[in-house]
């Protein structure tokens, strides 16, 4: 189900705050899902956000979140802004799901949006015993996270 009516709201209730908290957006479930190629309501809901000048976090397991580039740019000039990007097997193979990117592409996403001075970091959840928390899996992407940037790793 799509809030077709979420930005006015978001508009109506952010421009009667009278502090700036944080707005976490992707913390109950990815604001990046294929749906979201043709309707566009991140850009929409962010755009709003940088208006009012509040910090974001966002998480997500797509890359997608290139395509809002120049809006966490906006928000960071007068705000923090964070992607940070779920990440639970650095092979591609084993992290393989439905609608998701393969790990390579969060990663080069992440490297990416950290050129264009984005914070970025990785969420490691779930970890999947026996499988996710092996010593490679977890050095790999600590490794790669590095190499792209990345500033924070929450486990």
């Amino acid at each position: 189900m799509v809030k077709v009516n979420a930005i006015e709201f978001r508009h109506d209730r952010l421009s009667r705050k009278p502090t700036k908290g944080l707005i976490a957006l992707g913390s109950m479930n990815d604001c990046h899902l294929p749906l979201e190629h043709y309707i566009q309501l991140t850009p929409r809901a962010m755009a709003v956000i940088a208006d009012f000048g509040f910090p974001v976090p966002l998480l997500t397991q797509s890359d997608l979140a290139l395509r809002d580039m120049a809006i966490f740019q906006r928000i960071q000039r007068r705000a923090r802004a964070v992607a940070s990007f779920t990440i639970t097997q650095a092979d591609d193979e084993l992290a393989r799901e439905p609608g998701a990117p393969p790990s390579s592409a969060r990663f080069a996403a992440m490297a990416q949006l950290t050129e264009a001075r984005i914070e970025t970091g990785v969420i490691r959840m779930p970890i999947l015993p026996f499988i996710g928390d092996t010593l490679e899996n977890v050095t790999a992407i600590v490794t790669r996270a590095a190499a792209a940037g990345a500033k924070q790793i929450v486990p």
